[in-house]
Parts: structure tokens; sequence; C-alpha cells
């Protein structure tokens, strides 16, 4: 018990410690979006904090703890609102969700205490001294590796995570976001991580002006690209846009999965779509996709002739004579235990046919399925009668700009003329590049989102998953149109700049017009030795080189 209690003590912080959890901690918060102030900058304040506290950890168990420490002091106020879906839906007393909060965030924490682990390795590795905290180039750069390795490993270990990305924080400038078109989003976050961690140690390394230029040239050389990217966008060729018109009917939640609704939410999309379709007629804009969020539809879309309500937008699609995509439950199998659901976006012809559908191949735990047969009865509450199953990717799907021609997948290189390539993330998916990547490897042109965060209220958490939706514009030069029910309905431009927005929680029609792409970018080709080799970076900087080292002073 007292070596316990004494190893305990050891992994304590001192004064200077405290101040760089403080500082690492509001970086995570401040810097993405929060409901007091976003301030992109600070987000740069995290590497350099987790770096110095690496080097003056006095053991390998310090530098775990304190690096656990920062980011769970930092996440765990930046999620605050994952409170809500299992207070307000699953019914779960406010204590035992922050309960909740606290487990989920001390396990995401553990990845920044890894982080720790190897920055500090690779500063014994790399310096002159051991066990001084003085700055070496290698060493830095080498943590910058660390960093995106251990957000493309927060990004797939146990169904992944990768919400507050450090190349996130910076969507909002969209001049800082360009080079992930080169390098992905996780290249981005390991140029900025290394860069920021230079300049705030500039002063402890004997090679002052070398680290100064490397550190400069990481944080700034970025957005400098991107403005010179950004200037070429404007004199880009617009031909044939595609105009889809987004609709966020702003329906209640806890509302929505009432049988007795189902109509009424029929009705009101219909009712703002006509509205929109007339409206974009007497200016003579034509109308090529309608839109409806992720689930607008509550209930399941059948067979033609078996159900009314399915058959109501059957027919409501060939009213308008505008194609028509929706979020709806998908239903496969018959009886009880055979039938499965799932997550479906459903996509109708001008005459009301089926083109196709998409159903959600990355689930959310305990959202949208219940893992390792947790069987809680508030977990079921949240699934709101829905356990669903996992979707196959089916290719894009052909959004027909000619008249309908037999088939509706279709492959890179083989759209008729006319014809425009959709590839569909359905809420959460829009947070995965990979998914993204798929998508545009299946030929999508445009890249079409729908989601409901109705879930999670006027809180940061629409703001932040807008966001981590940018990102995927740009990573694969790719339009993106984004329908919600409560907001934020986005368009977002293949350079990642959010054109258009909705507010939360209100009525919205925005009328998209994108150019689609059939061009790829850097990251899209890089994509699968990127993802394959910063996770490999990080093991090697596991690996005990402590024998390289005395091998060099006994020579």
């Amino acid at each position: 018990m007292n070596g316990r209690l004494s190893g305990l003590r050891d992994c304590l912080p001192d004064a200077g410690q405290v101040r760089l959890i403080l500082a690492g901690a509001a970086g995570i918060f401040l810097g993405h979006p929060n409901p007091l102030v976003h301030l992109p900058l600070l987000a740069l304040a995290t590497p350099p904090a987790l770096f110095l506290l690496a080097l003056r950890s006095a053991s390998a168990r310090q530098a775990l703890f304190l690096g656990w420490l920062t980011t769970l002091a930092g996440q765990t106020p930046a999620l605050y609102w994952l409170i809500l879906p299992i207070t307000q839906i699953g019914g779960l007393p406010l204590p035992l969700a922050l309960l909740c909060l606290l487990l989920l965030n001390a396990f995401l924490a553990l990845f920044a205490g890894l982080l720790c682990l190897i920055m500090r390795q690779a500063q014994r590795v790399f310096s002159s001294s051991p066990g001084i905290p003085s700055l070496s180039l290698p060493a830095a750069l080498a943590g910058g590796a660390a960093w995106s390795g251990c957000e493309i490993l927060t990004g797939f270990l146990f169904t992944g995570f990768p919400w507050l990305v450090l190349n996130a924080a910076f969507a909002p400038w969209p001049s800082w976001i360009q080079a992930a078109a080169l390098v992905g989003g996780y290249g981005l976050s390991a140029l900025y991580a290394s860069g920021s961690c230079l300049l705030a140690c500039v002063r402890s390394g004997p090679n002052r002006l070398p680290v100064l230029g490397m550190g400069l040239a990481l944080c700034l050389g970025p957005p400098l690209l991107g403005v010179l990217r950004l200037a070429e966008s404007s004199a880009a060729a617009q031909n044939h846009p595609l105009t889809v018109l987004l609709i966020q009917g702003n329906i209640d939640q806890n509302q929505k999965w009432e049988p007795s609704f189902q109509w009424t939410a029929v009705g009101k999309y219909a009712s703002l779509s006509r509205q929109a379709i007339a409206q974009a007629t007497q200016r003579t804009e034509g109308v090529d996709l309608v839109l409806w969020p992720e689930t607008a539809m509550p209930f399941a879309f059948q067979p033609q002739g078996s159900d009314t309500l399915s058959d109501a937008l059957r027919n409501f699609s060939r009213s308008i004579n505008t194609p028509l995509a929706f979020g709806v439950l998908g239903v496969t199998g018959a009886g009880p235990q055979g039938r499965r659901f799932f997550n479906r976006a459903q996509f109708l012809s001008a005459s009301g046919e089926e083109l196709g559908h998409y159903d959600k191949e990355h689930l959310v735990p305990f959202g949208e399925y219940i893992p390792l047969s947790a069987n809680f009865d508030f977990l079921q509450r949240i699934l709101q009668g829905a356990d669903f199953s996992p979707g196959r990717n089916a290719g894009s799907l052909l959004l027909p700009r000619t008249p309908l021609r037999q088939g509706n997948v279709s492959s890179a290189g083989g759209l008729e003329r006319g014809d425009t390539a959709l590839g569909m993330l359905i809420c959460y998916e829009a947070i995965f590049p990979e998914l993204a990547r798929q998508r545009v490897a299946d030929g999508a042109e445009v890249l079409v989102s729908i989601s409901n965060d109705a879930w999670f209220g006027a809180t940061s958490a629409p703001r932040q998953h807008l966001h981590l939706a940018a990102m995927r514009a740009v990573e694969q030069g790719r339009p993106l149109v984004r329908a919600t029910n409560t907001g934020y309905t986005a368009v977002i431009d293949a350079f990642g700049r959010i054109v258009e927005e909705s507010q939360l929680f209100t009525e919205a029609v925005i009328t998209a017009r994108v150019i689609p792409s059939s061009e790829t970018t850097l990251y899209y080709k890089l994509h699968p030795f990127l993802r394959a080799g910063l996770p490999v970076c990080v093991l090697l900087l596991l690996l005990p080189f402590r024998f390289r080292r005395e091998g060099r002073n006994h020579s």
C-alpha cells in the first residue's frame, strides 16, 4: 500500500506542471467551438503543453498521468453536450450522466497519455543530454508525427471517436485548412503540432535559429499555402452547377417518433419543399434534387402499394417532378427475429421510382446500437426503438440529370454526360476521413450529408460537427451539401468554405448551387500510406531505443 501511495505521489504535478496542464486544457476547450468563445489559435497551446509535460516528467509513469490529466481536463467540458441525450432522452439522473461523461473522456484521454510517453521517449532518443528537458528538432518532428498517429488511433480503435482533432479547430479559417488537400486532416494536425512545439520550446534549445525557422515554417506555411490556393479557386470554371434544395424541418426529437406524428412530418417537409420549388421556378432556377435530413421520415420505407406513408412520398416526388432524397428507417426480413433495421438514405426519381438507397455503415455505439450486450433501460430509450444494423457500401448513387437509365450505382469514370454521382455520409460518418475517401473512390462528384443533431440541443456539438464535415470537403476536393433536422444545414464548397448555413432550431430552406468535381486531391492518393505510416511511427517510437544511446555513449 505504501508503495502504491508513493507511486501516486511521484505522479503528482508541481506548480510549473500545473500551469502547463491548465494551458493544455484551455487549448482544447477554447480552441474548439464551446459555449464561451471560440479562439482557434489557442488550439496550438495544447501540443507544446503536452510536449513540455513529457520533457519535464520525472518518469514515464508521470508523463502518462500528466498527459491523461491534461486531456481529461480539456475534453470533458468541451464534450459537455453528451450529457443531454443521456439525461433528456435516456432519462438517466444527472450525477450518473456526469459519470458516463467522465468515463468516456477518461478513456479518450489515454491516447494523450500515450502521446506524452512517445514524446518523452523521442526526446530521450534524439537529445544529446538524457534527462535534461532541452528541445531537439527531430524530437519535436517525431512528436508531431506521434500526435497525428494518436489521432488516427482515436479514429478507429473501439469504433473510433476522432472528434476534437487539432485540424478541425481551424475550420472557421479556410486558409488554415487548405493543406489538408495535400496531407489530410491528420497530416495537417502533425504539421501544426510539430510547429507549435518548436515555437514554444525555442528558448530551450541550443540551435535557436533553425528551430525557430522550422517552427514558423510549419505553423505559417499551411495558411500561406491556403491563401494562394483560395486565390486560385476564385478563377475556377463554374460549369454545370448542381442545384440542391436543403430542407430543415426543425422537428422535436422527442415528438418525431410518435406514430401519431408521422403524417405531420410528411406534411411539413412536403409543404416547405413545395414553397421552395415554387420560388426557385419564379427565379427560373431548376432544382436537381430535394434533400431532407437524417430520419426526417420517422417510419420504415415500404415497397410500393404496401404502405400509405411510403406511397405518399412517391406521389410527392412525382408531383414536384424532382428527385427526392430523405432519411428514413430501412427494414429487411420478417418476424421479430429476422427483421433488421437500417439508418437509411432513400432516393426517389422525379417519377417517384426508387433510384436506390444507402444504409449507414458506421453506427454510433450506444446511440444506434448497443455493443457488448449492455442492455440497460436508458440505452433502449436513447435508441428510441430501433437497434440498427450496419449497412454495406453500395457505391455512389447516380442522380440523373438526363433521362433515367438502367441502374443507379456508378463507378468512377462510368457516368453518363449530365448525370451526377453522389457520395452519401449519414451524420456521424462525416467525421471519418476514410469514409469520405471511399465515396470519392466510388465515383462521387458531390458529397451529401444528412444529419440529426437535435439530440444535443443548442450546444456546441452542431458547430463542432459542421467543422469536421468541412474538413472532409477539403481533403477530397468535393463540395458538400448538408441537411439537418434542427441545424446546422449548410453548403460547403470544395475548399471547405461554409458558403451558407442555417440557424439552430428554426425552419430553414437553402438553395445550394454546387459544382460537381471529378478531380482527386493529392491526399486522396496518399491516404493509404499516411493512414498506415503514422501509426507505424507511433509504434517505432515506443520501442526501447535506450540501448542505442548507451552504445553511442560507450563509443
